[in-house]
């Protein structure tokens, strides 16, 4: 008897609040509401409809959810919902240390054509880790996915994964940090946009065993 497994770390926000509402001001909405965000970089990230919107931002606006999850080996993920042009650039971070701006991370930019790059950033200096995978433009809503495994990285893009094509791209810069977060840029002049919605982030190997188990529990091991 192997006993009950705990369930997976899940943190999310759904961005329901008060239109204006400063992001490091907003009380995450779940499922299993985060605690808080933090801008680490710039504070142009408010609510929206219900989403999270930058404007303004040439440099860049990073958050990042001030939860730890059970492990490194995690995801996160994030809906691009809008924007008001191309040339924006969406990223969903993972193993975002709790002090620093460091972190893993998958962009996703929009412009004459669409690009897909995995990044790994310290102490704010990033450096891309892998290639860069083109493709025609997207169709929004569409959801940007990163997952840490051990030192395996990959991006997906609406289930599918697009960085690297096939196989994983191995970074062992970062081992123990236990948190995700989210980034908009490029956005240029006030009244530009770019809005995300539905983060989540969650434990890896805690949902895998916990799969693993219920197949077992079906077959009678």
């Amino acid at each position: 008897d192997e006993g009950m497994l705990e369930p997976a770390t899940v943190f999310g926000d759904t961005f329901t609040d008060t239109n204006g509402v400063s992001l490091d001001a907003h009380t995450p909405t779940g499922p299993n509401a985060g605690a808080s965000w933090t801008e680490v970089v710039a504070t142009e990230l408010l609510i929206n409809a219900n989403a999270v919107r930058a404007t303004n931002s040439a440099t860049g606006t990073t958050a990042r959810l001030e939860n730890d999850l059970a492990t490194d080996d995690h995801y996160s993920q994030v809906a691009r919902v809008a924007e008001d042009a191309t040339s924006r650039n969406t990223a969903v971070r993972g193993r975002f240390n709790a002090g620093a701006n460091s972190f893993y991370e998958y962009v996703l930019r929009s412009a004459s054509t669409t690009t897909h790059r995995l990044f790994r950033v310290t102490n704010g200096t990033g450096s891309q880790i892998g290639t860069t995978l083109t493709e025609s433009g997207i169709t929004l809503p569409t959801t940007q996915r990163l997952e840490v495994d051990g030192s395996a990285l990959k991006g997906l893009r609406d289930g599918v994964q697009k960085v690297p094509a096939t196989g994983s791209i191995t970074d062992t810069t970062f081992t123990g940090q236990l948190r995700g977060g989210i980034h908009i840029s490029n956005i240029g002049n006030a009244g530009n946009f770019a809005e995300l919605d539905d983060f989540e982030e969650g434990d890896l190997a805690a949902a895998d065993d916990t799969t693993a188990r219920l197949i077992d529990f079906q077959i009678g091991i």
